[in-house]
């Protein structure tokens, strides 16, 4: 390709410009400003689970240890939620166990997840507890893991769903964008 003589370029055309004062007023400029500033949007980083855990080790639920039929005691609620200690440690668990199964990297099958879920309290220098509402139980962990999936929405959704996504919601109260972020 030859080489390119700038001399022999036309003479660039700015265009004429014409100077115009600025008539505009210092409180023309301040309300204008204002509205810029009240147009902006705001985001704020909300983590739910980044306060949960210190100190709180869930709520005891009082009731009946075992129960037998004939006793004017009313049947217990035997799928009433457990009381599970949230926290930072379990969030980051269950957040890499759905990630794992979403990428293939790990079977749903709920044995190698609670083995998974064993491993990934390990890594994280916890120790496994047998009680969900005093600390990490793999079981648990695994098991919420299989309810998540076993949502009807969720499996419809499944072959979809992408484990690294920007979810952003606004916050009723305070109309302030809410900015949840995954990066690859």
């Amino acid at each position: 390709m030859p080489a390119i003589d700038p001399s022999q370029l036309p003479a660039p055309n700015f265009g004429a410009s014409v100077a115009s004062p600025n008539e505009q007023t210092r409180a023309e400029f301040a309300a204008q400003a204002s509205a810029i500033v009240d147009r902006q949007g705001h985001l704020q980083w909300h983590t739910p689970s980044r306060h949960e855990g210190d100190g709180d080790k869930g709520e005891a639920v009082e009731g009946a240890d075992i129960w037998s039929a004939g006793t004017d005691e009313a049947i217990p609620d035997l799928n009433a939620p457990t009381a599970v200690q949230g926290g930072r440690e379990r969030g980051l668990i269950l957040h890499k166990l759905m990630e794992e199964i979403l990428t293939g990297e790990l079977d749903d099958d709920s044995k190698i997840v609670i083995a998974r879920a064993g491993e990934l309290i390990y890594s994280l220098g916890e120790t496994s507890s047998v009680d969900p509402a005093k600390g990490l139980v793999p079981e648990e962990l695994a098991g919420c893991v299989a309810r998540t999936l076993a949502l009807p929405r969720v499996a419809e959704l499944r072959p979809h769903l992408n484990s690294r996504s920007i979810v952003c919601r606004r916050s009723i109260a305070t109309k302030t964008p809410l900015l949840a972020l995954s990066t690859p």
